[in-house]
C-alpha cells in the first residue's frame, strides 16, 4: 500500500486503495525425510491382515571347543531364541474446512491445508523416532569408553559429550564447554564413529552413515577436512552438495536438523548419530483416509491416521554419540 509520505503513514484517499491478496498461501519450506536413509522398509505389509506381531527365530550362539587325542566329545545343544516386534504407534490429523470458506475464498484452499497437515504428521512421526530411538543403540557403540573390543572410542555421554574443535591446536588449547568431559578435533571424532561399529561381529564390510546437525556439518566443512585428501576425493567437501558432505572413514556424513538437541552444562547438546540401514526397520502400515459430512455443520470434514512402529532388530549396527560445540 502507497502511503504518499504522510507521517502518521495513512493514505490521503483510503477510498482509492484496494487491498490486494496473493491467490496461494505463503509457502511453508521444509526439509526432506532422511528416514528412507537410514532405516530399511523390509517388512513393509507384514503385519496387515496378519495382525500386529511379528515373531523372529534367533540362531543360537555357538562355540568351538579345544581339544587333544582320546578326548571325549560334548555336544551343545543349540536352541534358538525368539524376539517379537509389535506395531502399535498410532497419529492422526483430523480437521474441517467450511462451506463459505470455500466458496468465497479467491484459490482453492482444501487442497493445500490438506497437503500441509500430511506434512505435518511425516514431520511429527520423524521427531517422535530420533527421541525414541536414541537409547537403544548397542551399548558398546556410546558413551566414552565405547567398542566392542577395545573400550577406547570416547563418543560422549548424555552427562558427559565430548566437546569438539576445529583442529588438534584449538582442542589443545580450549576448554570442554562441559566440566571433565573429553574434548578433541572434530575430524577424529568422526573417524571414530564407523570404527566403534566395525568392530562389532559382522561390522566390517557395512556402509554405514553418520547423521550430523548443521552445526556440526559447518564445523567440519571450515575444519581440516577441508582438504581434499583427508577425504579420498579429488574435490574439496567445500564444493560439494551440503546435504551430504561426503565419505569420511567409509560412512557417508548426512546433514539433517531433524535430530533433537539437549541442554548439558547452559550449552546445547547434540546427538550423534552412526547407522547401517539394516539395523533400524520402519513400518507405515496402514493409513487411514476419510472425508466426512456433517448433518449439523455445512462442510467437510477431514481424517487421517497412520499406523507404524520401528524396530531396532540389530543394536550393535548403530551407534549414538553426544557432542557440544568449543
Amino acid at each position: 500500500m502507497a502511503y504518499f509520505g504522510l507521517e502518521n503513514g495513512a493514505s490521503a484517499f483510503p477510498a482509492t486503495q484496494a487491498i490486494r491478496y496473493q491467490k496461494r498461501f505463503r509457502e511453508r519450506f521444509r526439509d526432506k525425510s532422511i528416514l528412507p536413509l537410514v532405516t530399511n522398509r523390509e517388512w513393509q505389509g507384514s503385519f496387515k491382515g496378519v495382525g500386529t506381531e511379528v515373531d523372529i527365530p534367533v540362531l543360537p550362539t555357538l562355540h568351538s571347543r579345544k581339544t587333544k587325542p582320546g578326548e571325549k566329545v560334548t555336544y551343545e545343544r543349540p536352541e534358538a531364541t525368539m524376539e517379537k516386534f509389535r506395531i502399535g504407534r498410532e497419529r492422526y490429523i483430523a480437521l474441517t474446512v467450511k462451506d463459505e470458506d470455500k466458496l468465497f475464498a479467491g484459490f482453492n484452499i482444501e487442497g493445500p491445508v490438506l497437503e500441509e497437515a500430511t506434512k505435518t504428521m511425516g514431520e511429527e512421526v520423524e521427531a517422535e523416532f530420533w527421541e525414541d530411538i536414541l537409547s537403544k543403540c548397542a551399548t558398546a557403540n556410546t558413551g566414552n569408553t565405547a567398542g566392542y573390543k577395545s573400550g577406547k572410542y570416547k563418543l560422549g555421554s548424555a552427562a558427559k559429550p565430548v566437546t569438539l574443535f576445529k583442529s588438534d591446536a584449538a582442542a589443545s588449547a580450549g576448554s570442554p564447554v562441559t566440566s571433565e568431559a573429553p574434548k578433541m578435533n572434530a575430524v577424529d571424532y568422526m573417524l571414530q564413529k564407523p570404527a566403534c561399529i566395525k568392530e562389532q561381529p559382522g561390522g566390517k564390510e557395512k556402509p554405514v552413515r553418520i547423521i550430523v546437525p548443521t552445526v556440526l556439518g559447518y564445523l567440519l566443512q571450515t575444519s581440516e577436512l577441508k582438504q581434499a585428501d583427508l577425504t579420498g576425493d579429488a574435490v574439496s567437501l567445500l564444493r560439494k552438495d551440503v546435504q551430504v558432505l561426503g565419505n569420511l572413514g567409509g560412512a557417508d556424513v548426512i546433514v539433517s536438523d531433524k535430530l533433537p538437541i539437549y541442554t548439558v552444562s547452559g550449552a546445547n547438546c547434540y546427538p550423534i548419530v552412526t547407522v547401517d540401514t539394516s539395523a533400524i526397520t520402519f513400518v507405515e502400515e496402514v493409513k487411514i483416509k476419510d472425508q466426512l459430512q456433517s448433518v449439523e455443520e455445512w462442510g467437510d470434514f477431514h481424517r487421517s491416521k497412520l499406523i507404524y512402529d520401528w524396530f531396532v532388530r540389530y543394536p550393535e549396527f548403530f551407534s549414538v554419540g553426544y557432542v557440544q560445540i568449543g
